[in-house]
Parts: structure tokens; sequence; C-alpha cells
């Protein structure tokens, strides 16, 4: 989506009802410049796959956003301060303990792991 071309997009946009897109395909491929503008913001291709996360996520209407990445809920932080390029986010960026206390859990139960001890996904 990043190397699709704003030329391309019209074309897209223009074409819609030949080929078969949705509004909400055609509203998404009008707001690619979000996308592009997040992913810019990131500068880095490893944060681009939760960049396209949270734009699915604000493209269909979502009040909040869960991760583990810290990075990510920087950069919302940074692009919504942003002065020169600024564009809306409207869901909120929340990590797990963010959302605990949200819903009111003041004293969450400990996570059981043990230090130095790789955990493999089956064991959980």
């Amino acid at each position: 989506m990043l190397t699709l071309q704003k030329q391309h997009v019209e074309i897209l946009v223009q074409r819609a009802e030949a080929i078969g897109l949705t509004e909400f395909e055609v509203e998404s491929l009008r707001t690619l410049e979000w996308f592009r503008t997040l992913c810019k913001a990131a500068n880095s291709p490893e944060h681009y796959p939760d960049v396209f996360h949270l734009w699915t996520a604000e493209r269909n209407g979502l009040d909040g956003f869960l991760t583990l990445d810290k990075k990510l809920q920087n950069l919302v932080e940074r692009v919504r301060n942003e002065k020169r390029e600024r564009i809306e986010i409207h869901p909120v960026v929340l990590r797990p303990l963010d959302l605990l206390r949200l819903l009111g859990v003041a004293n969450p139960d400990p996570i059981p792991v043990d230090v130095n001890r790789f955990y493999h996904l089956h064991e959980l």
C-alpha cells in the first residue's frame, strides 16, 4: 500500500463500481494517506504491521486499540502532538495494564512467570 501511487488510487476510485469495490473500500483507499503518514512517522518498516492494524481500527471506528508495543503508543502520542502534519487518530492506544486501570482494576494479579525462563506458546 505504501508503493501505491496517488494517481493509481484515483483510477481505482474512479472505476470502483466497475471493479466491484464497496463504499467502505473506496473510502479506505481515500484514507491511505493517513496510513502513509503514520508509516513515515514510524520511520521503520518493522512497525508497519502495527500501523496497519491501527489504520484498520481507525477505519472500522473502534474506540480502542490494545497493543503490547510501547513504541506504537509513543508514536501515536508523537503524531497527535505534531504541528506540521496533523492527522486524527481516534482509537485510544492502550497497553494491557492501561486497559485494566481503565476498567478499574487497581491491583492486577502478578503474571506467573519465572525470570530467565523461556516459555513456549503451548505452555501458557
